[in-house]
């Protein structure tokens, strides 16, 4: 893979992860406000983002490796927020959209698997 590619992703990756981290952080963090719709929808596109983009930069570790990682990490900041270790309320719907966006993300390599 071209390095501008690898390092254009990277950056991006950082931008996105930014983000991400920014919103789940932040007390004053208005999911409702999010331009795409509600709190699910932002949590789908992020996972789906941060899951195509950590592939992308790094190319050498299964891109299922980083979608169980977004997975995890989704359902670890709603604990912490059932724990009430940061600010947000827990929603299970949170959680399973971060794994609808990370499956979405594998999806078409699953697909393309099968075939083979």
């Amino acid at each position: 893979m071209p390095s501008v590619i690898l390092w254009s992703a990277r950056l991006a990756l950082v931008a996105l992860l930014a983000f991400a981290l920014h919103g789940a952080f932040d007390p004053r963090h208005n999911a409702q406000a999010f331009p795409l719709g509600p709190d699910e929808i932002e949590h789908l596109v992020l996972a789906y983002g941060l899951t195509i983009l950590l592939a992308v930069s790094f190319p050498r570790i299964s891109p299922f490796a980083f979608a169980a990682a977004i997975v995890a990490a989704g359902v670890g900041l709603e604990v912490s927020q059932a724990l009430k270790w940061i600010s947000g309320g827990y929603e299970l719907r949170d959680a399973l959209a971060n794994a609808g966006g990370a499956a979405a993300a594998v999806l078409p390599l699953m697909l393309r698997r099968k075939r083979r």
